[in-house]
């Protein structure tokens, strides 16, 4: 299996593009995906996440999935993503990154199909997955303390208190 992460403003233009190869759409009332589309070799599963999932031969989804990133038009603007994980301020401390995505790396973020990592059931796969992204894009990650996380949650909150 192969994995692709598709922008929201792909889904259409890639299920088009796939309809134009000969993909069938797959109809089943009980799914939980976007859409999914075969031809007689491969399957492709666009899930809500935006995960498209390419199941099939290696080198019949390996050739899709570039011919999909080909398809893909770049974006002209740079892309900055933050996430967090720890855990509540009285219980300890909370990491915070932020990444940079530039036009010129883009396509290979949506190739290493990067998504939220609490979604990964093997923490493994998130260690790949975050060393890959390190090498491409630009990033900062900080570790809040208690002590700072108070700090910051008052001064942000302060109209409110």
């Amino acid at each position: 299996m192969r994995v692709l992460r598709l922008a929201k403003q792909d889904y259409e233009r890639v299920y088009k593009y796939l309809s134009e190869c000969s993909f069938q759409e797959v109809t089943d009332p009980n799914a939980k995906h976007v859409w999914a589309l075969k031809n007689d070799k491969v399957e492709a599963v666009l899930c809500k996440s935006g995960i498209l999932a390419l199941r099939g031969p290696n080198n019949e989804i390996e050739t899709l999935a570039q011919q999909i990133l080909d398809f893909i038009p770049p974006i002209d603007t740079v892309e900055i993503g933050c996430d967090e994980s720890g855990t509540e301020m009285r219980c300890g401390p909370l990491v915070v990154c932020c990444a940079v995505i530039t036009p010129q790396v883009y396509k290979k973020v949506l190739a290493l199909g990067v998504k939220d990592s609490k979604l990964y059931k093997n923490k493994n796969t998130v260690i790949n997955k975050a060393r890959k992204l390190r090498k491409i894009v630009d990033y900062r990650c900080e570790l809040l303390e208690k002590p700072e996380l108070n700090i910051t949650f008052v001064l942000n909150n302060l109209k409110k208190l």
